[in-house]
């Protein structure tokens, strides 16, 4: 008689209650978990999963790395956080600095600071691209006769809530609040600048609690992520 393999299972132990684990591919842990099987094999955490099949490299995650780094580095929220707490730049308010002159943003290395400006473009296709991960994550594949069928798990939660917080950061940005209205003198000379403005400033009021939520909530879905397409999670399916 042929020996099981642990796929199948764990499938044969599948519970009979309304919440159960999903063992189908899916674009979510499909990659990794087809080439490691314990979790001592260290060396297949350079591969952090994967899309359409295809590993995600090294490099590859150095530019995500660099994008989404570039736009936490360069914000603004964050710019004045570890100036004050690394540099003690400005230390306090109304403090006085042991210095005549003030140089600010203007001079180098800081004026490189500007560049968030254009990692707003970049985080805003990464929005789009999250998006579209989350709409695949909505389908699951039958493991019998292939077909696509809409659902709902863990994964697909989690990964919705970090396009909710990465967007709630993102629309907040002190440089799309520029672009919607903020370069107006008048608001009352285009209306529709002047909503836009005031959409972005509601997120924009926010702005520290959706960069920390976000930031938080990026790591866990990567965990996430990672530790399911290594087998040690897995995926449980609500609907």
């Amino acid at each position: 008689m042929k020996e099981l393999t642990a796929d199948e299972r764990r499938r044969s132990k599948r519970p009979a209650a309304f919440i159960w684990s999903n063992d189908a591919p899916r674009c979510l842990v499909d990659a990794t978990a087809a080439r490691l099987s314990r979790i001592v094999e260290l060396h297949r955490l350079f591969n952090m999963g994967g899309i359409s099949g295809n590993t995600l490299l090294l490099r590859q995650l150095h530019l995500a790395v660099l994008f989404a780094g570039g736009f936490r580095l360069t914000c603004y929220y964050y710019r004045g956080a570890y100036y004050k707490a690394f540099w003690a730049d400005p230390p306090a308010c109304t403090v006085g600095e042991p210095r005549k002159t003030y140089l600010g943003e203007r001079s180098f290395p800081l004026i490189m600071q500007n560049v968030h400006r254009y990692f707003l473009y970049l985080a805003l296709v990464f929005i789009i691209i999250l998006t579209i991960d989350v709409v695949k994550a909505l389908f699951f594949v039958d493991p019998i006769s292939g077909n696509n069928s809409f659902g709902i798990g863990v994964g697909t939660l989690v990964l919705a809530i970090n396009v909710v917080l990465l967007s709630g950061y993102t629309f907040g940005c002190h440089s799309l609040r520029h672009l919607a209205g903020g370069f107006l003198d008048q608001f009352s000379k285009s209306p529709t600048c002047y909503r836009a403005y005031a959409c972005v400033n509601c997120f924009n009021r926010r702005h520290m609690m959706w960069a920390w939520l976000s930031l938080f909530w990026v790591g866990f879905t990567d965990l996430y992520v990672r530790l399911c397409s290594m087998g040690v999670w897995h995926d449980w399916r609500l609907l």
